[in-house]
């Protein structure tokens, strides 16, 4: 089961079908979404913010209800690695979820995440491999 918290409004999820009732909402769930031209897919990693450091978060789930909202998965940015290019990020534990409009999204582009080793993850804008 999720919680999710939109505009003051919690909403159960308890995964029957693509289709939710809550009282007085109905909102669908979708693998998939291509806004201005950017498709987004669960899976997917995004910058959510900014501060001194970009917060990361992987799209869990794709929610429509007369705008689009992203649930993510925030990761833990350790730092930016001046040899890959990129910044390497862990899992937060325990998780960390958070709900965002696409229109909030710091960057709008998509991120490609690599994992080197077992156990560190990194992220850039372009292919190193």
């Amino acid at each position: 089961m999720v919680f999710l918290f939109l505009a003051s409004i919690t909403i159960v999820v308890v995964d029957v079908d693509d289709c939710y009732y809550v009282p007085k909402f109905y909102f669908n769930r979708v693998s998939w979404i291509e806004l201005c031209g950017t498709r987004y897919t669960s899976g997917d990693v995004v910058v959510a913010t900014s501060d001194l450091l970009p917060q990361f978060g992987i799209i869990q789930e794709i929610i429509v209800h007369n705008l689009c909202y992203f649930l993510l998965k925030l990761l833990h940015t350790i730092c930016f690695s001046t040899h890959f290019h990129s910044f390497e990020v862990i899992n937060n534990s325990p998780p960390v979820f958070s709900v965002i409009k696409p229109s909030d999204l710091f960057d709008h582009c998509v991120l490609g995440l690599y994992h080197i080793q077992s156990h560190r993850s990194f992220l850039c804008h372009f292919n190193i491999f």
